[in-house]
């Protein structure tokens, strides 16, 4: 009963959360809203709904992923030791999520190659290019 209680609460949050229009950056809350429902789904052996909520998380993750990469441009030599301490405190965030997801798509049996290939760095913005 509490499960379904929580199903409920986060269904309500992704419903809240979900904009009328597409959001380029990304929300933390609603990957997180669906993730979450993701791996209750899981438990509850509802796989259809526990990938497409994985999938709609993984979208949130990629364009949060992208927000970063693409972030900074010009920064002056005065700014650019506090920028790289909060590049790697963001890059140190985004593969902790990167890693919650993959742990959550082993535990549902999803195809995790999509989230495998999101790059969490800005170094590797080059693969995007290509």
């Amino acid at each position: 009963m509490n499960t379904q209680r929580l199903i409920e609460a986060l269904e309500e949050v992704v419903r809240d959360r979900t904009p009328t229009f597409i959001n380029p950056k990304g929300d933390k809350k609603l990957m997180q809203a669906h993730y979450l429902l993701a791996k209750l789904y899981g438990r509850e052996e509802d796989l259809r709904k526990a990938h497409a909520h994985l999938r709609e998380a993984t979208q949130e993750f990629l364009k949060m992923c992208r927000n970063y990469i693409l972030r900074y441009g010009y920064v002056p030599k005065s700014s650019e030791e506090k920028i790289k301490k909060q590049e790697r405190k963001t890059e140190r965030r985004l593969a902790r999520y990167k890693s919650e997801l993959l742990r959550i798509a082993d535990e549902i049996g999803y195809d995790a190659l999509i989230i495998s290939w999101i790059p969490t760095s800005r170094n590797l913005s080059k693969i995007e290019k290509l």
